[in-house]
């Protein structure tokens, strides 16, 4: 992890399946100041996307659904999800593609 970041993560073409939700969780790490973004590297778009914050990695609070910018189109950006002042272990995020894709995520924080 580069000097300084708290959260530095990356994952490219994690596959979702047709009609399954999908949950990933994204290593914040306590980082104070965080943000990333989700990349749709398939052919199919994304048409569901929530995020719950996991302070301590054991309970998540409850998700919020995100609408504006969905579906995402294949190649389109998700961005920015962010936490200002916000030191959490995990943001869990959860994907739904009806036809199936893959996607690619890229988080850093301090």
């Amino acid at each position: 992890m580069p000097d300084g970041l708290r959260c530095d993560y990356v994952r490219q073409n994690v596959n979702l399946p047709a009609g399954v939700s999908t949950e990933i969780a994204v290593g914040i790490n306590f980082a104070q100041n965080w943000s990333g973004s989700i990349k749709n590297t398939g052919a199919n778009p994304v048409t569901a996307l929530s995020l719950a914050p996991d302070p301590l990695g054991t309970q998540p609070a409850a998700a919020a659904v995100c609408t504006e910018g969905l579906p995402l189109a294949a190649g389109a950006t998700y961005l920015p999800i962010s936490g200002a002042g916000e030191p959490i272990l995990l943001l869990r995020i959860t994907l739904l593609s009806p036809a199936g894709t893959t996607v690619s995520l890229t988080f850093a924080g301090n």
